[in-house]
């Protein structure tokens, strides 16, 4: 098979040969462009390592990122069961995230972030509270 088989028909040979340069200048650039934005990426992510953790949500967020598995993988779903713990202001903690049942009962949502600290400290960063379906003042959600 020679280059003449190659071209589609209707394109003379300096046709598809311009077409075929201007392909490969066209992947090169976007090779170049997914390199730059991976190293600003590595660069940001040195910058922040850096730095002390500001708080627990950032000693956390520290701590995940040295899982050596690919995110949501069984891998780092095993890695975190056994490393659920990291340090922070001296102290130990293991982080705790709750979950509620959506009011239509199809889907989970978030509903409240807890870490303990060995020394008896309890730290909630983020509590989005009752849903409708277990709030009384409104009725359990239930239609008037």
């Amino acid at each position: 098979m020679n280059d003449e088989d190659d071209i589609p028909h209707g394109l003379t040979k300096e046709q598809w040969a311009g077409i075929l340069e201007d392909l490969k200048k066209r992947e090169a650039a976007s090779q170049k462009r997914s390199e730059t934005v991976k190293a600003k990426a590595a660069a940001k992510k040195a910058e922040r390592m850096a730095r002390a953790p500001v708080d627990l949500d950032d000693a956390w967020r520290r701590h995940a990122d040295t899982c050596p598995h690919p995110a949501y993988s069984q891998a780092a779903t095993e890695w975190f069961r056994e490393n659920g713990r990291f340090q922070f202001e001296g102290t130990m903690w293991r982080r705790e995230r709750r979950f509620q049942t959506t009011n239509s009962g199809k889907g989970k949502r978030l509903r409240s972030i807890t870490y303990y600290g060995d020394d008896g400290r309890v730290v909630t960063t983020y509590d989005e509270g009752p849903n409708r379906r277990n709030d009384s003042n409104r009725d359990w959600g239930l239609p008037d």
